[in-house]
């Protein structure tokens, strides 16, 4: 079978020599849904940033997790990496059983020392894409991309979300041959990150009931999604 993939970063100088190149990923994931053949899942990278400070951020997907024996996790994500949202890719249960297909991931790579400074996981309870990363003039994080979650983190209260339904988890227009029927397609989502801060406060959770997506589903209450 074909292998999962793992991410890479690389960086050369100005005359095209190689100064640094690394893999950054864990064990990936075997998805079995008979009578459809194994599915072999990965972890990518799909954005790269360097902030005001020349520190490395990265974007990605991820399926490596904490609790698949005996898979690898993804590097930093056993809980002693700082990380302001959700830094263990497998404390959650949701609707595989053993966390979301896939994961956001965002964090800062020490490519001098090879370390992970900072790691945090946006999790839906499906699946998720990230698509672009970017950085402001305060080192806030920026991260875009696609869901099919329905319970995707949003904010509530003081930081209201522009809108707080995926609108295509439910219209069965979806993979159903992997996520099973009436699964829908993608809404964007758009999550900014304050890596400065202990416990991602800006992403507040509070509030009441989140409406059913269209096409149905039940009315869905947002988790407390924290640090372990």
């Amino acid at each position: 079978a074909v292998g999962a993939s793992n991410f890479f970063v690389t960086e050369f100088n100005s005359g095209g020599s190689l100064l640094y190149s690394t893999y950054v990923g864990g064990g990936g994931l075997v998805l079995e849904i008979p009578p459809v053949p194994d599915i072999e899942l990965g972890d990518a990278g799909t954005g790269i940033r360097i902030d005001s400070d020349n520190n490395v951020w990265l974007t990605g997907a991820v399926t490596s997790r904490t609790n698949v024996i005996p898979g690898l996790p993804f590097p930093g994500s056993d809980g002693s990496t700082d990380g302001c949202f959700q830094d263990n890719n497998g404390t959650f249960s949701t609707g595989f059983g053993q966390g979301p297909l896939v994961t956001v991931v965002v964090f800062e790579l020490d490519t001098g020392n090879n370390t992970i400074p900072f790691l945090t996981f946006v999790p839906g309870e499906m699946l998720e894409v990230p698509t672009a990363l970017a950085i402001d003039g305060s080192n806030n994080l920026y991260v875009t991309g696609m869901t099919y979650s329905t319970e995707f983190p949003i904010t509530f209260s003081s930081h209201e979300a522009a809108q707080t339904v995926n609108n295509a988890a439910g219209n069965g227009k979806g993979p159903s041959f992997i996520f099973g029927p009436g699964t829908g397609t993608t809404n964007a989502f758009l999550t900014e990150l304050n890596p400065a801060s202990s416990d991602c406060s800006n992403i507040d959770l509070l509030g009441g009931p989140v409406p059913a997506a269209a096409g149905g589903g039940a009315p869905q209450t947002p988790s407390a999604w924290t640090r372990p």
